[in-house]
């Protein structure tokens, strides 16, 4: 098994092959996932987005695995935004029409440690902004 290097290039590429065709990325960061499993909470790292047209997409990778998800901000149904240690953690929830509700929990630090991510303290600004605009239009 390969290590998994996390650096932009890689979120950049990895996210932009799941953004919707005629969008593009207004804010990515690299971040921290929280999730349920079956002994309680675990983390996982990974990367999540919004688009100009405020789409949510990312990626969990867990010790084996790799989950992509894509939500649309539309179908947002409640956010909360917490001010964490070294940035914010974000709460999300979707229920599209006729769907299953979702959830999303994951914390972004405005600073990662290395130089792999020059832009992380821009871009985590830029998606609590992005985050906000969105409570405010769908809820």
């Amino acid at each position: 098994m390969s290590k998994r290097t996390y650096n932009a290039e890689n979120m950049n590429a990895v996210l932009s092959a799941m953004v919707p065709s005629g969008e593009n990325i207004a804010a990515a960061v690299y971040c921290a996932f929280k999730t349920g499993g079956a002994s309680g909470h675990t983390y996982a790292n990974g990367y999540v987005a919004i688009t100009d047209k405020r789409h949510i997409v990312g990626i969990k990778y867990g010790v084996f695995s790799k989950e992509p998800f894509s939500f649309d901000g539309a179908d947002l149904s409640k956010l909360r935004l917490h001010a964490a240690i070294m940035g914010y953690s974000a709460d999300l929830i979707f229920k599209p029409s006729g769907g299953k509700k979702s959830r999303l929990c994951f914390t972004v630090a405005r600073k990662v440690v290395g130089s792999g991510f020059p832009e992380q303290e821009m871009n985590a600004e830029r998606l609590h902004e992005e985050l906000e605009a969105l409570e405010h239009m769908t809820l």
